[in-house]
């Protein structure tokens, strides 16, 4: 040590320094084997360096309100507990108020359930692991109350738009059906129309039947009507 300036210097059972001077300057190194108590403020002329050989990084530098982290590693703790998070962002995915939305210019954003796990939105969940390729071309999304999953599944027919076949099975049909021009419709066996008629301008066949009209509907035709 090559300068200590001390008003007063007390020393307690060999291993505790207290020093209670006003000014304490040391211009070299100030080395002591026990406990140093300083009551009031250690002044440094190089903070960086004595940040560094005290094991402090530069967080020690940084206001509780106004940290920033820009690496390491946070694990097991929850964010947002005290005071909601208003914009989170992960790689290209943004969180911000109720809006998840992808930051990458035409970004999609995917939700991957792990093994068979599915995808629930509100009340609708949907059977996520199911193959989709070719063999799935137009198939439609249906519910099952059995599972309570929503999925994909061959189309039974009966929609569609103009110009396409269709083919119904049920033997009554109570509904007042239009069939537009360009369109065909197919029934097989015996179809009975209870009410409400049908209004055809395309194409009408019932196949191993006959088309039955009680009394209660009509049959408009300016299309055709086949029955085979």
């Amino acid at each position: 040590m090559s300068l200590l300036k001390v008003n007063e210097l007390q020393v307690f059972n060999g291993s505790t320094i207290t020093l209670t001077a006003t000014t304490v300057a040391t211009s070299s190194v100030f080395n002591t084997g026990g406990q140093l108590n300083v009551t009031g403020a250690i002044t440094v002329t190089d903070a960086s360096t004595t940040r560094t050989n005290l094991g402090l990084g530069t967080i020690a530098t940084q206001a509780a309100d106004s940290v920033n982290i820009d690496g390491g590693a946070i694990d097991a703790v929850t964010i947002g507990t005290n005071s909601a998070i208003t914009d989170l962002r992960v790689d290209n995915l943004q969180v911000d108020g109720n809006t998840i939305s992808s930051t990458n210019i035409d970004g999609n954003i995917t939700l991957d359930p792990n093994g068979t796990g599915n995808v629930s939105i509100g009340n609708f969940s949907f059977d996520a692991d199911q193959t989709v390729g070719a063999g799935q071309d137009n198939y439609v999304l249906t519910y099952d109350d059995a599972t309570g999953l929503i999925s994909l599944e061959a189309s039974a027919g009966g929609g569609g738009g103009s110009g396409s076949s269709y083919i119904e099975h049920s033997s009554t049909v109570s509904d007042s059906l239009a069939i537009s021009a360009g369109t065909n419709r197919m029934y097989v066996g015996r179809t009975d129309f209870s009410s409400g008629g049908v209004t055809m301008a395309g194409t009408l066949v019932v196949a191993g039947g006959y088309a039955n009209f009680t009394s209660a509907s009509a049959l408009n035709i300016t299309g055709t009507l086949n029955v085979i």
